[in-house]
């Protein structure tokens, strides 16, 4: 008789994975783009084109025009942030779950932070919220500070990298640690730790001086 326990070879994202995880106490990340409702669901791009059998910009669409579509990958149901608030409640209390924000500030607005407030205000050190938005994350910290934050300046370093060199890179990297998001982790991409290594910037040990993950 075949198990139905979730493999290796369940789809991405898959909310009987997520189950498991955070029941084994698990520490997961995730993808969240914002709807028009508020609300988040659990997709990496910003159409549904390429993950789901639906059609359009995710941000125009409520939950309730969500709820037919289903994962390209598994034919599953989509998940959204109620499925995660709900799940969170009986989480292992060592379970660590990601919140990437694929989207922006100007995005998700004023609406998509009260939502966060309104379904994640109970919980503890059991989620991370992360981004590449500055903003999102300050305005984040300001509706539920008891969360934890990570921050993902990769892009900009990146930037910053190719026209102005080395030395700015860690003067930009101790700003962003030492700014207004106050995050507890420094997420880069590893190519370009790789590089700053090679050129004499050790970034990981840089975030540890600082106290950052």
């Amino acid at each position: 008789m075949a198990s139905a326990s979730p493999a290796t070879h369940d789809p991405l994202f898959s909310l009987d994975v997520m189950q498991m995880g955070l029941a084994h106490g698990a520490s997961m990340e995730l993808d969240l783009r914002v709807r028009a409702d508020g609300g988040f669901v659990v997709l990496h791009d910003e159409d549904l084109e390429g993950e789901t059998t639906g059609q359009g910009r995710i941000s125009q669409k409520t939950l309730e025009e969500l709820s037919d579509a289903r994962m390209r990958d598994g034919d599953r149901a989509l998940t959204f942030s109620e499925d995660l608030a709900l799940m969170l409640q009986s989480a292992h209390p060592d379970a660590l779950l990601q919140f990437d924000m694929k989207d922006d500030y100007e995005a998700i607005g004023e609406k998509g932070i009260a939502h966060l407030a309104a379904h994640f205000q109970t919980m503890s050190a059991s989620v991370i919220v992360s981004g590449h938005c500055l903003d999102l994350i300050v305005a984040i910290k300001e509706k539920l500070p008891h969360l934890l934050r990570g921050i993902d300046p990769t892009g900009t370093l990146v930037d910053i990298y190719r026209q102005e060199g080395l030395r700015a890179v860690e003067k930009s990297l101790l700003a962003d640690i030492s700014g207004a998001t106050e995050p507890d982790t420094i997420y880069l991409q590893w190519s370009l730790l790789l590089q700053a290594a090679r050129d004499g910037l050790d970034m990981v040990s840089l975030c540890r001086s600082e106290g950052k993950r």
